[in-house]
């Protein structure tokens, strides 16, 4: 695979968490490789490192050896500006408790991402992409509801939207159907198909859900902290 195609690439990453002299090892030697508009599930029980290794890959958290790349850049080579300046303007991140904020609509939430990062100077840039992202996750009649007024299932299209605002060319998913229920986990998961598929997006879903796991190109595993492909 060339670098060129290559979209996240992992790199003997480890990480260990010590308490005083004592150590727990989370993650060991980890590598592999995800193409440019990939998708890709990574599977396993609670506490088994995925949420640590999404951690990772995202420049959110340091592996205690080994690296990781994105679009052919290692992260950890960056300075804590330009690695948040990077996130911004390239990793679209989807949560399973959605981190909306309160006091905004819902429009307003979709609008953050680009006005923080200066990708567009104004809420007049800014509004008419963050009401296409609205219309097209199937919100249109919920542009100005704030999230007390949103059921789960729509405050995570909202959540989608946002991730997608500064057109990101990866995506990372931790739990992104975990609050959810049966068919709009199924409507949730249709959705993130169609970026990888249709957009040619990179997705990364962690999630310990096979029936989200099974709309993507591969599945990882991930049992007792040892990584199984």
């Amino acid at each position: 695979m060339s670098e060129s195609e290559t979209s996240i690439e992992a790199l003997a990453v480890s990480k260990v968490y010590w308490d005083g002299d004592r150590s727990l090892e989370i993650l060991k030697g980890i590598s592999f490789s995800v193409k440019t508009g990939e998708g890709v599930a990574v599977l396993g029980p609670s506490g088994s490192g995925k949420t640590t290794l999404l951690n990772i890959l995202s420049g959110l958290d340091k592996p205690s050896a080994g690296a990781v790349k994105l679009q052919g850049i290692r992260i950890s080579d960056l300075s804590e500006k330009a690695k948040a300046d990077f996130r911004n303007q390239t990793i679209g991140f989807i949560f399973q408790f959605y981190h909306l904020l309160s006091e905004f609509t819902a429009l307003e939430n979709v609008m953050l991402p680009a006005l923080i990062g200066k990708k567009m100077g104004s809420n007049l840039e800014a509004r008419p992409k963050a009401e296409a992202l609205l219309v097209r996750v199937g919100l249109k009649e919920r542009l100005r509801h704030y999230p007390s007024e949103l059921s789960g299932g729509e405050q995570q299209r909202v959540a989608i939207a946002r991730a997608l605002m500064n057109d990101p060319r990866i995506l990372f998913c931790d739990e992104p159907t975990g609050n959810l229920d049966v068919r709009m986990s199924l409507e949730i998961a249709e959705l993130l198909r169609s970026l990888f598929e249709s957009e040619k997006k990179t997705v990364l879903v962690v999630t310990h859900d096979e029936r989200v796991a099974r709309i993507t190109s591969r599945v990882w595993n991930i049992v007792e902290r040892d990584w199984q492909r």
